[in-house]
């Protein structure tokens, strides 16, 4: 039987909608929006990968690509490319002043390399070249002080030598130029500034030769003993000995008279000279035209003996005998400008042969020169002892 019995007479009227339930649809639409559901979102791809990653190479992975996002970041607001250049580097003229030629980057790399510094980069005019065309200047790849890293580039000293001169073949005033830059460089390089050791060593080093009173008479051996000192100095530093540089001058002296005993040396002034600025101007002077051996210290050919022949006239550098005058073979050869004994390929000491000990005492180790006689090969005279060989009757 079917209910047919009403609700309460008190619950007639507008009833509001029924509640909601989970998992209903009302029959009609409610002016309300719903509430948006939070989503998580899909994961990338780079996340998905590294998921399957341990979390040592996750990290790894992580810091590579850190570093590459860093490398690509710019300012927040860069300075347009071609707004760069300001008047920060300006030096100040004034009218009769002296200008001071500031050092490039390219002198700073040499430094910093340990590569060898020549005097022919330190004249104002080779400072002027490098400061204004170091852009196009070559450059040479070196090998790095750590091994690992790439090989810096640079100065082609070499090239640059054969261009704008090269440092042997200076002149006195462009010397004395450079060698002053090359202190003021020290002062910049070393530590403590001028204050330092480095550039009281190198003072010191360059003034000794400056204050030398025969200088300028002297200059070829002078200018070839200070080249071989910073070469072996760059090779193994040495201290500053006042002792041993004079040691060192009389004998670069001695043996550049030696060597040049025909007559003045070609290499007295050489054709290479700089454009000085005013401080470093110097006057001609009468000594300056002079030879650099006065006559009578061995520049007379005719009162030359050779150590190789014995024969008068000429030196053992330019000696082409192949016997005494007796007609005896000859002891030793030359060969390159030394002394040498043909069998052993040992060079001969021309100081102990023309001196022996009485006068002078030898500079080299015995593993260099060895003391035999070079017409004979006995040790126990020199040859100009000619003990084994006759005088020249016009020989003094």
């Amino acid at each position: 039987m079917t209910d047919t019995s009403f609700p309460p007479s008190d619950s007639i009227g507008p009833q509001p909608p029924p509640a909601e339930t989970p998992g209903t649809t009302p029959d009609t639409e409610t002016t309300t929006p719903p509430e948006p559901t939070s989503q998580t979102p899909p994961s990338s791809p780079t996340t998905s990968l590294l998921a399957r990653f341990s979390p040592a190479s996750t990290l790894l992975f992580k810091k590579l690509f850190q570093k590459r996002s860093h490398d690509l970041e710019t300012d927040d607001d860069p300075l347009p490319k071609r707004q760069h250049r300001d008047t920060s580097l300006e030096t100040k003229i004034t009218p009769g002043s002296v200008i001071t030629y500031g050092f490039h980057q390219l002198h700073y790399d040499l430094d910093k390399y340990h590569s060898y510094l020549p005097l022919s980069i330190f004249t104002n005019d080779n400072l002027r070249t490098i400061l204004r065309e170091a852009n196009t200047l070559p450059l040479k790849k070196i090998n790095p002080l750590n091994l690992k890293s790439k090989p810096p580039l640079v100065l082609d000293i070499e090239i640059f030598e054969k261009r704008y001169g090269r440092e042997d073949s200076l002149s006195h005033p462009a010397w004395l130029e450079a060698a002053r830059n090359f202190v003021r460089f020290a002062g910049e390089t070393g530590k403590n500034g001028v204050d330092g050791a480095w550039y009281q060593r190198w003072d010191s080093h360059f003034g000794f030769f400056e204050s030398r009173p025969d200088l300028i008479s002297s200059f070829p051996p002078a200018l070839d003993l200070d080249i071989r000192m910073r070469k072996e100095y760059n090779a193994l530093p040495f201290e500053y000995s006042p002792e041993y540089y004079h040691q060192e001058y009389e004998k670069a002296k001695f043996d550049f008279r030696l060597k040049n005993i025909e007559g003045p040396s070609s290499r007295a002034y050489p054709a290479h000279t700089s454009k000085l600025s005013a401080p470093f101007e110097l006057k001609p002077s009468s000594q300056n035209k002079q030879p650099p051996f006065r006559k009578g210290a061995g520049s007379d050919p005719s009162t030359a003996v050779c150590l190789i022949c014995a024969k008068k006239g000429h030196t053992c550098i330019s000696c082409t005998s192949t016997s005494f005058e007796d007609g005896r073979p000859l002891f030793a050869k030359s060969v390159n400008g030394n002394i040498i004994v043909p069998k052993t390929s040992q060079s001969i000491c021309r100081t102990w042969n023309t001196r022996g000990d009485a006068e002078r005492k030898c500079f080299h180790t015995p593993e260099q020169r060895v003391h035999v006689c070079s017409f004979c090969g006995d040790k126990s005279h020199f040859a100009f002892a000619w003990k084994c060989r006759s005088r020249p009757a016009t020989s003094h």
